[in-house]
């Protein structure tokens, strides 16, 4: 009898070590933004951010023809900014971009192998728009988390 509880007892101890939590989405949109001529520019990532993979970041609803700087961030932390906030920060890159006429497309044909999965990239983008509050509107932000 003793043997059959430590069985039981190993087989439910490996059922809880194999179990893991689902991994987290690869894009979740964050919210936020300051509104401009088209409303609040919306950033949208496209791909599952799996090494060699390909994907896009993709800005709508921006002022056409426009300046634009994109933030990158590990982290999340509230700034006000021109009116708003902006939550892509500290940056750990910053990448200056102009819209095209009907927005923005980033795309990458690969992924890459480098990053560690489950790691949080935090992206925003800050465009010059005259029908915004101080002339710049700001995207949502998003959150892009690499996969295995």
């Amino acid at each position: 009898m003793p043997s059959l509880r430590i069985a039981l007892l190993l087989l439910l101890l490996a059922g809880t070590l194999s179990a893991q939590s689902p991994p987290a989405p690869a894009w979740v949109d964050l919210g936020g933004g300051i509104a401009g001529v088209a409303g609040v520019p919306q950033l949208l990532g496209l791909g599952p951010l799996t090494p060699a993979s390909s994907g896009s970041l993709e800005l709508t609803g921006s002022a056409p023809f426009a300046p634009a700087l994109l933030f990158l961030s590990f982290i999340q932390v509230a700034v006000p900014f021109k009116g708003g906030v902006l939550e892509a920060y500290p940056p750990i890159m910053q990448f200056l971009l102009t819209t095209g006429p009907a927005g923005l497309s980033l795309p990458w044909a690969v992924w890459p192998d480098a990053l560690p999965p489950d790691l949080s990239l935090y992206f925003q983008v800050a465009l010059l728009d005259g029908a915004a509050i101080k002339g710049v509107a700001l995207s949502n932000l998003l959150l892009g988390t690499t996969q295995p």
